[in-house]
């Protein structure tokens, strides 16, 4: 992560999302990035972890897939990896949906 586990804990607290970059900076190949999926949801909690979504500012070299395609490959070795389904729903749209309709439903004007 490149936010602190300290403010990652308290964006979580306060019912925040944590985007993880499938990115190659940070990550070897998509099983790494699974673990470190799986090890963020270890530290904040399932309802707080979600894909990075983001990558149309990485350079194709940069990124461990092309487009969001390859977003389905991930959810399966997310299961594969024996994470519940529940939490890789969660982590795979879920949570951001829950964010975005929290913050729309606080909207004024």
């Amino acid at each position: 992560m490149s936010v602190s586990l300290a403010n990652a804990k308290t964006m979580a607290q306060r019912g925040g999302v944590i985007g993880i970059w499938p990115s190659k900076f940070n990550f070897n190949d998509p099983r790494a990035y699974v673990e470190a999926l799986g090890e963020a949801v270890a530290m904040v909690g399932e309802d707080h972890v979600a894909f990075g979504s983001d990558m149309d500012g990485l350079a194709p070299a940069h990124t461990m897939m092309n487009n969001y395609n390859g977003m389905r490959e991930i959810v399966n070795l997310m299961l594969a990896s024996n994470m519940p389904e529940t939490t890789v729903r969660k982590v795979a749209g879920q949570n951001y949906a829950r964010l975005i309709k929290t913050v729309m439903q606080g909207r004024t004007g």
